[in-house]
């Protein structure tokens, strides 16, 4: 911050900067972790219901059309081993397998993919492998995204309009707070510049506060009171050898007198 600006608009603009900072690295750590959250919450919910499909397959009990509450933003798909759709929830019924990717053996797989016959954008897929009578199965859970997206979006922009508008408020009152804290400083100064050298009577105004600013009016106060005492003996002190000096100087100013007025040489020599 430039030293030309005056100590209040420096220490305003640093808090606001800081404070901004603070909160921008607030902001960005919220939303990364609102990111995962969300992200985490989507992948357990898909990985729960490819699980509990792949029970009913491993039983035998798959039916046709699987019942999934809340299709709108989710889907189930069944695929056997030649890539058939053996099963599906109604949004996608009739659609090809969702991906070609298949995990091995017993692992989990998870894919982030886009649904085309879901109008849900984004989707996270949670695929894993069911042993049933019919041979392996691969059962593929998708969670929609779109939530995730959603919030994210609106919480960028809540922020990007509230870490300014906070840092700036932070700003303002820092203003206001070091205008407030400074003004016994001013009231000292232009106390400062009217006293002068024929003045130092004068006394600085010392603030009823218990701190800095008065510690240092208590300062100069005393510093202007020992001046005027250093000033006050100074001045005593020359009159009173200005008294002094008269004593000798009236006899030789009349000797000078009678000296100028003798023309005898050898007189005037005797009194010089």
């Amino acid at each position: 911050i430039s030293r030309r600006l005056g100590l209040r608009p420096r220490i305003a603009v640093l808090a606001a900067l800081i404070v901004g900072l603070a909160l921008a690295a607030g902001a960005v750590l919220l939303v990364v972790v609102l990111r995962t959250r969300l992200d985490d919450a989507a992948s357990t919910a898909a990985d729960l219901r490819a699980r509990d499909v792949a029970a009913l397959a491993s039983a035998d009990a798959l039916p046709t059309r699987l019942a999934l509450p809340g299709e709108e933003s989710a889907f189930v798909q069944v695929v056997d081993e030649t890539g058939s759709v053996v099963a599906s929830t109604e949004n996608i019924e009739g659609e090809q397998a969702v991906s070609p990717r298949r995990p091995n053996a017993d692992e989990r797989l998870l894919l982030t993919e886009t649904i085309g016959p879901l109008d849900n954008g984004r989707m996270r897929i949670a695929a894993l492998n069911a042993k049933s009578d019919d041979g392996v199965l691969t059962i593929y859970a998708g969670e929609s995204l779109s939530e995730l997206a959603g919030t994210t979006s609106v919480l960028i922009g809540l922020l990007i309009f509230g870490v300014p508008a906070l840092a700036l408020l932070v700003g303002v009152v820092t203003w206001w707070a070091v205008g407030r804290t400074l003004r016994p400083v001013r009231t000292i100064s232009r106390a400062l510049t009217e006293i002068t050298a024929s003045d130092l009577h004068r006394r600085v105004p010392v603030p009823a506060t218990d701190d800095e600013i008065g510690e240092l009016a208590h300062a100069l106060r005393d510093s202007a009171q020992a001046l005027w005492a250093r000033m006050d003996a100074t001045e005593r002190f020359a009159a009173d050898v200005a008294h002094e000096i008269k004593n000798p100087l009236t006899p030789i100013r009349s000797a000078i007198e009678t000296l100028r007025r003798i023309e005898d040489p050898e007189k005037q020599r005797r009194l010089l």
